[in-house]
């Protein structure tokens, strides 16, 4: 729910700003760049806050580290399937010759 409030805030913020800058653009030839420029701070500036709210960085941060741990886990089970394998081999070959 705050989720759909934050993001109809920003949506109604950025087409405030627009239908704004489209005044300012209507009555001077510059205004569209200015107009642009300044949409595109405030977009910036709302993102870096819902990235700090929702704790992106952080949430980012834990799953690749959760990655590494989990590549390190699968490396080590290959490595004693590996060992395994060798070793049912050795068993084989050991009764195969004992008959």
């Amino acid at each position: 729910m705050k989720k759909k409030a934050l993001t109809f805030l920003l949506a109604f913020s950025i087409i405030q700003v627009k239908a704004q800058s489209d005044s300012f653009m209507a009555s001077e030839g510059g205004g569209l760049l200015i107009g642009l420029i300044v949409l595109i701070i405030i977009f910036f500036g709302i993102r870096g806050i819902l990235l700090w709210y929702w704790r992106v960085d952080t949430i980012v941060k834990n799953l690749e580290e959760q990655n590494k741990r989990l590549t390190g886990i699968y490396n080590s089970i290959e490595e004693q399937n590996e060992l395994i394998r060798v070793q049912i081999e050795l068993k084989i070959n050991s009764s195969e010759s004992d008959q």
